[in-house]
């Protein structure tokens, strides 16, 4: 009798890794059973080399989804309520790592995320002029002898504010 043994190949990983992303959609719970399912958007596939780095990565999903992105990344054994953040090399590489443990060729599913627009404030140029902002802000007519902005006048030396609940002398 012959045997004959069938010998599997040694699962190497492929030279790309692969992204399955999403971006412009939300992530919904299911009606039937309430699992997380993200909703609406786009989906694509981004393939990198397997030496990128985060920042490589950061600018090759700017030009994909047109916006600087947040990328957060499903682990392979969890649903969409587990994502895990990328923000540096070493997550990146943990997330490689760990889909590789799982399956070498599975894509990695990440959903990105407008980075929210950080407001400058201009500085204010010196103690007087904030000064006198917040003089002719109070007061539209000036510092002395202007028409107070709060509402109600009071017993002629100055108004009571009924908001604040005090007294502002007229000068």
């Amino acid at each position: 009798m012959t045997r004959i043994t069938v010998t599997k190949p040694s699962q190497k990983p492929s030279q790309n890794l692969k992204f399955l992303y999403s971006y412009n959609g939300t992530i919904m719970p299911r009606h039937t059973d309430g699992k997380l399912r993200y909703i609406g958007g786009h989906t694509r596939v981004l393939s990198a080399p397997r030496s990128v780095t985060f920042s490589e990565l950061s600018v090759k999903f700017f030009e994909a989804c047109g916006f600087s992105v947040k990328l957060k990344c499903k682990l392979p054994t969890e649903d969409l309520d587990v994502l895990v953040t990328v923000e540096c090399d070493e997550d990146l590489k943990a997330v490689v790592a760990e889909y590789e443990r799982v399956s070498p060729e599975m894509k990695i599913r990440c959903v990105c995320f407008p980075v929210k627009a950080v407001k400058t404030v201009s500085p204010v140029p010196s103690v007087e002029s904030l000064v006198e902002y917040a003089a002719v802000k109070r007061f539209p007519g000036g510092c002395r002898g202007g028409v107070p902005v709060a509402r109600g006048v009071g017993l002629g030396l100055g108004f009571r504010n009924p908001r604040l609940s005090y007294y502002v002398n007229r000068w």
